[in-house]
């Protein structure tokens, strides 16, 4: 096994380890990209700006959502 692996390599692996900052990085770029996508299907479909706050207070733009396609 090499010594260095590449980003996509170490973590699409069932091999080895990864460290904490690896994890931490890993961990924000893959968050990221989901929020981006939940994003722009929400505005595309929907017409509803998603935050990243979001996802700790789930339904809080529901009501106001609602309330505008009324």
């Amino acid at each position: 096994m090499e010594a260095r692996q590449s980003f996509l390599g170490k973590l699409f692996s069932w091999q080895g380890e990864v460290g904490r900052g690896f994890y931490l990085v890993a961990g924000l770029v893959l968050f990221g990209v989901k929020w981006n996508i939940d994003r722009l299907v929400g505005q595309h479909f929907f017409s509803v700006s998603w935050m990243p706050y979001s996802y700790l207070m789930p339904g809080m733009d529901l009501p106001t959502a609602l309330k505008d396609k009324r």
